[in-house]
C-alpha cells in the first residue's frame, strides 16, 4: 500500500509542477506580448529645413541613422531611437 500512496504522490505533484509551469510560461508571454506595444505618435518631425530630402536609412542596434541631405544646410546624419520615438542627434557630414 505504501508503494501506491508514493506512486499517487508523484502523480498529483508532478501534475502540479505541470500546470504550475504552464500557468508562469502563459503569464510570461502574455506580459512580454503587452508590454511591447506602445502608442507611438502618427507624426514625428525631424525638425529639418524644408526642402531636405532623406537619402539613406539604416538600422543599426537600437538606433535609425538617417542621411539627409539638401535643405540649405550641409548635408547631415540623424541618429534616432524608435522606441522612445525622439531624435538624438546629429551629425554634420560638411561644415562649410
Amino acid at each position: 500500500m505504501d508503494k501506491l500512496k508514493f506512486i499517487k504522490f508523484i502523480v498529483f505533484f508532478m501534475t502540479f509542477l505541470f500546470v504550475l509551469g504552464a500557468l508562469t510560461l502563459l503569464t510570461v508571454l502574455y506580459k512580454k506580448t503587452t508590454t511591447n506595444q506602445k502608442n507611438f505618435p502618427s507624426e514625428i518631425l525631424l525638425e529639418e529645413p524644408r526642402e531636405s530630402r532623406i537619402n539613406n536609412i539604416l538600422a543599426h542596434g537600437d538606433y535609425i541613422y538617417i542621411v539627409v541631405k539638401d535643405g540649405g544646410i550641409s548635408d547631415r546624419i540623424i541618429l534616432f531611437n524608435p522606441q522612445s520615438g525622439q531624435k538624438v542627434s546629429t551629425i554634420k557630414l560638411n561644415n562649410f
